[in-house]
């Protein structure tokens, strides 16, 4: 018996309900999709898709600003990496990548609040999206319509 597939059955039910969480939350963002107007369809479009979440909330111009910093990340990671091998250049490459990825972190951050706050939401159901995020999108996709008030 192969020793690996001891510890293979973790994996595999962790791989399982990893896949079941996902295809839960791309369901409650397409109910999402079809309360704001939108076409769920459009949600599959790569960055389109993302743009028009994040418009949901007025928060578009955020998500080109997003867009922005973690291509310009990227591309300087990718220049960085095979230019220079110092060790003070990987310090500065892993500074640089922290500020985009902290920034990044508030930009969604802000996209939450204001999605929560599209919906009629609390400040509490905001922190809820915040640090709970798949609960919090299926309670906000799969809400009865009646129970809110149309999305503005």
């Amino acid at each position: 018996m192969y020793a690996g597939s001891v510890n293979s059955f973790p994996s595999l039910a962790a791989s399982l309900i990893g896949l079941a969480v996902s295809i839960v939350c791309i369901v409650a963002e397409c109910m999402i999709f079809r309360k704001a107007g939108i076409h769920p369809a459009k949600l599959f479009i790569p960055i389109y898709g993302g743009y028009l979440f994040y418009s949901i909330a007025d928060s578009g111009a955020l998500y080109i600003v997003s867009c922005i910093i973690s291509g310009a990340a990227s591309l300087i990671t990718s220049l960085f990496s095979r230019s220079y091998s110092g060790v003070e250049t990987n310090v500065l490459l892993l500074v640089l990548i922290g500020i985009a990825l902290a920034i990044s972190l508030v930009i969604h951050i802000v996209f939450l609040v204001r999605l929560a706050r599209t919906f009629r939401k609390s400040t509490g159901f905001a922190l809820g999206l915040i640090f709970l995020f798949p609960i919090f999108l299926c309670i906000l996709g799969f809400e009865r319509e009646d129970s809110t008030s149309s999305c503005a």
